[in-house]
């Protein structure tokens, strides 16, 4: 289900999430929008709560955890960088807002691009301009620029990935936060 108009809610937040941040709605609503295109079995990496909208969905993380907001267990314990997944596996990768806490990007990537099977899709997000965001678990290492995306994805051949950014409302909403 996508927006739940009658509760007011987005399904990816849990009912004690609070207000729903306007960057990762955008997130889930460009991941909504394109559910038709993701193929079973489909593996979200990095994922701190389960997407309930995407079927076959299997949620990778590095390890279980606890935060404010979400009790965090995977399906599958594994790093991004060496994905405990056979070659081809996945017919679909998610991986948004991740890829920013991963200090060997290039190898994380090519391992998406490893466990990705022939016309499968992977969906890839990472912010660019957004405060630092490191927390006892994870790091905070980058920031990639449109060119830095079409450099990282240069080998992908059964792969479109498609761009978003922060819509109008969230980008002046930034620039007073920013300039208070």
């Amino acid at each position: 289900m996508a927006w739940n108009a009658e509760r007011k809610i987005y399904p990816m937040a849990p009912p004690d999430y609070g207000p729903v941040d306007y960057h990762r709605a955008q997130i889930e609503r460009w991941l909504w929008d394109n559910r038709e295109l993701m193929r079973i079995p489909t593996y979200d990496i990095g994922a701190e709560f389960r997407r309930d909208y995407i079927v076959g969905l299997k949620t990778v993380n590095t390890q279980e955890y606890d935060t404010p907001y979400a009790q965090v267990r995977p399906d599958v314990l594994g790093d991004v960088t060496k994905l405990p997944l056979a070659d081809g596996e996945a017919g679909t990768v998610i991986c948004t807002e991740t890829l920013e806490h991963v200090p060997n990007l290039f190898r994380a990537v090519m391992e998406i691009k490893r466990v990705l099977r022939p016309g499968g899709w992977a969906f890839l997000t990472s912010p660019f301009i957004w405060p630092t965001h490191d927390t006892e678990h994870y790091g905070d290492y980058w920031r990639i620029t449109e060119q830095g995306w079409r450099f990282l994805l240069a080998d992908f051949e059964t792969v479109q990935v498609m761009p978003i950014e922060m819509r109008r409302a969230a980008r002046s909403l930034w620039g007073h936060i920013a300039t208070w």
